[in-house]
């Protein structure tokens, strides 16, 4: 949630804008460096692209899962099947539970 605290949350900052690597950069061209940060991984998709750019992602999501479903269900029987699973396994993880 606060990453709505932040008042460019509806368009976000840019791609990249919460990496790690900012700070280097901002280094390297002595700019001011960006001082926007969340814990989640929800938060850095809201402060780098926005509202918007949540809702494509969680939308991406759901489509790779559904598809990775339907390939395990097909290979049901096959020796293809434990590893298609093992794939939509991986597949399901949430961006909340790792950093992105």
């Amino acid at each position: 949630m606060g990453a709505f605290g932040y008042e460019r949350w509806p368009y976000g900052y840019g791609i990249g804008t919460t990496s790690l690597g900012t700070q280097y950069v901002s280094a390297l061209f002595h700019t001011k460096p960006n001082v926007v940060g969340v814990e989640s991984g929800f938060g850095t998709l809201v402060i780098e692209m926005g509202i918007g750019g949540l809702i494509l992602w969680l939308v991406m999501s759901f489509a790779i899962l559904i598809s990775a479903w339907r390939v395990v269900r097909k290979l049901k029987g096959s020796p293809w099947f434990p590893l298609a699973f093992m794939f939509f396994f991986v597949c399901r993880d949430s961006p909340s539970s790792h950093d992105i």
